[in-house]
């Protein structure tokens, strides 16, 4: 992670999502929470949208994640 990468926060709000957001800020980042609440292709939009470098997912919200990265290759996007 370099300065000025976002990291996209795809996680509930549990202690360990404000230690990752205070690591991020330490190391010069830029966090961008998502709503989990959301469909897969706004999703996937809001990621490819804002650029982000890095992606932290939740083990609860991984099947929705697979939806996520499912939407993207099919429109050749690099989502990881």
């Amino acid at each position: 992670m370099s300065r000025g990468d976002v990291v996209c926060m795809f996680c509930s709000n549990y202690v360990e999502y404000w230690l990752l957001t205070l690591a991020v800020w330490s190391c010069g980042g830029c966090v961008m929470p998502v709503n989990c609440e959301m469909e897969a292709a706004a999703l996937q939009h809001q990621i490819v949208d804002a650029g982000a470098k890095v992606s932290v997912i939740n083990r609860s919200l991984q099947v929705l994640w697979d939806q996520v990265t499912a939407i993207a290759t099919s429109r050749n996007i690099s989502v990881t």
